[in-house]
């Protein structure tokens, strides 16, 4: 299955908000793998955490965890077709903390 990249191309230091390659509203299927990669010149220096908000059951067979600088999730090859993932990624810049909620998957 396809691995999805999302690149976090760009960020707003005042609202926490991250410009996503795809304009945070991924289309994946199931078994595919999502890749959240940073751009070095987006200014953000690090994911903390991708964490749900809501999620349909048997979403991730792997869920995003932290690979290197980037980050990666396994969707569960049986998730339903119309299965969603509402989350929030956790970001840093020179020490500061910042939450962005991209819609879903």
């Amino acid at each position: 299955m396809p691995t999805r990249v999302i690149s976090i191309e760009g960020s707003d230091l005042s609202t926490g908000y991250l410009n996503l390659s795809d304009h945070g509203h991924t289309q994946a299927d199931a078994g595919d793998t999502i890749l959240w990669h940073i751009d070095h010149k987006s200014n953000v220096d690090s994911i903390t955490s991708i964490e749900a908000k809501s999620v349909s059951n048997n979403f991730w067979s792997s869920p995003p965890h932290s690979q290197g600088n980037n980050w990666k999730g396994d969707i569960d090859s049986s998730a339903s077709a119309n299965a969603e993932y509402n989350y929030s990624i956790s970001w840093t810049e020179h020490g500061n903390s910042h939450i962005y909620d991209p819609k879903s998957l």
